[in-house]
């Protein structure tokens, strides 16, 4: 599990467990201490969007280092000097929860920082007050949710839904739903939350405003008039809701529909296709995938995707066996047409693409081999995503990899005792759960 010193920064960067014991073998390596102070600074989450926070991993990391990095001297002035969460919203977001969790510790250096920091942002009435409202309500319970309620009182005039604010969230997880609910009484008649039946009278009144045609395809082929007209913020999908409306004539008139050959409106024809499974469009489909318009070849291939066919399979296999336009993306192709010795494939591609592949393009390939994983559990293609594991930038997708390997007993301890120190505590989770179950068994 020892990782060479060359390629710590990647480990670190992913996330991975390997990192942190690199970590405890090198403790005082100057350069290391560099790199943590770097993780701390920005976030280096693949998509911080989504990925849980890694609070838990970058304090460990600290601690490892001799002797250890003091994350809150580092963070304080940051967060002190913050104007503005907008441009570094991720990274200001991890300075805020990485203090949050040491003032829930003890170090009132921080707790301090966050409280005097949340009154200047409150009296300036910056976005920063939002982000920086659910730790007042981890460091002091309902006295910060009542803080923060006279505090929007104060400067908000009116609220989309105050029982929506993610400090609400917090004071729910933390202080129980009744005891919010009685604070929420409290507030002040504009931004008390609105029941369940203002909403759907606001819902029915928009509706009733905008009137949709009952006739679904009809109603395709206006949002393709309007979506085609020059506007300011072009429309590129067709609601999802369509989807469920068209029936099966419906989706025979839109595969004779695709034979238009103006890009944009196959653009929007196929945003309907790409998620769902139209088999009487598959020759159609394989043409467009050598459309030579991006976005055009793009969708074609994610609407084969959710066909099961031979001739899906074979283009799946020559993606991978030559190098081209969307090869990255051939697995996808395989979720519904994988068969035994495909894996021998896949891992070509992966080995060989290894260097060229960039974050997004490798997290979508071993995304899919997860998919095809759980739907086909067969060894090699276990064996395959175990050597896979640390090569997944993203820890919500590493989560993923992971419940698949444990629900086949495929997960081997090595691996598992890595992903216990994984920068996703989910992944640690399964991990520790993993390996306890083990233990009982013995």
């Amino acid at each position: 599990m020892t990782v060479p010193s060359t390629e710590f920064t990647d480990a670190f960067h992913a996330g991975l467990g390997r990192a942190l014991v690199y970590l405890s073998e090198h403790a005082a390596a100057p350069e290391l201490r560099e790199a943590v102070t770097q993780g701390l600074l920005h976030n280096q989450a693949y998509d911080p969007q989504c990925e849980p926070p890694r609070t838990t991993y970058l304090l460990e990391a600290c601690a490892r280092l001799s002797p250890p990095l003091d994350a809150a001297e580092i963070l304080i002035p940051r967060v002190k000097h913050a104007r503005n969460a907008t441009a570094r919203r991720w990274d200001v977001n991890q300075w805020v929860n990485i203090l949050t969790a040491l003032g829930q510790q003890g170090d009132q250096r921080a707790a301090k920082a966050l409280r005097d920091k949340y009154r200047s942002a409150a009296r300036a009435e910056t976005p920063l007050w939002d982000l920086l409202s659910p730790a007042l309500v981890q460091l002091d319970g309902l006295n910060g949710l009542r803080q923060i309620v006279q505090d929007q009182h104060r400067f908000t005039a009116t609220s989309p839904d105050a029982s929506h604010h993610p400090y609400v969230w917090e004071a729910r997880t933390l202080l129980g739903d009744d005891a919010v609910e009685s604070e929420l009484k409290n507030l002040p008649e504009a931004l008390r939350p609105r029941g369940n039946a203002d909403r759907a009278r606001k819902r029915k009144q928009q509706k009733a405003s905008n009137p949709r045609p009952t006739d679904a395809y009809q109603h395709v082929h206006m949002l393709i008039h309007d979506a085609v007209q020059p506007r300011l913020h072009p429309v590129s999908m067709l609601p999802y809701q369509l989807i469920h409306r068209l029936t099966p004539p419906d989706w025979q008139r839109l595969t004779t529909d695709l034979n238009t050959e103006d890009p944009a409106k196959l653009r929007l024809l196929l945003s309907l296709f790409m998620r769902h499974g139209v088999p009487g469009a598959l020759r159609r489909l394989l043409s467009l995938v050598r459309h030579e318009d991006n976005g055009v070849a793009f969708r074609a291939l994610r609407a084969l995707g959710h066909i099961q066919h031979e001739r899906v399979r074979e283009f799946a296999l020559e993606l991978l066996r030559t190098p081209q336009r969307f090869s990255e993306e051939a697995t996808s192709l395989l979720r519904l047409n994988y068969r035994p010795g495909d894996e021998q494939l896949i891992c070509m591609q992966l080995n060989g693409l290894q260097e060229q592949l960039k974050a997004g393009e490798r997290q979508s390939f071993l995304r899919n081999v997860a998919d095809i994983a759980e739907q086909f559990p067969d060894e090699g293609l276990l064996k395959l995503l175990t050597g896979a594991f640390p090569q997944q930038p993203c820890a919500c997708c590493r989560e993923r990899m992971l419940a698949v390997l444990i629900e086949h007993d495929a997960a081997p301890p090595d691996l598992l005792a890595e992903a216990r120190l994984d920068a996703s505590p989910e992944v640690r989770s399964l991990a520790t759960e993993a390996l306890s179950a083990a233990g009982r068994l013995r």
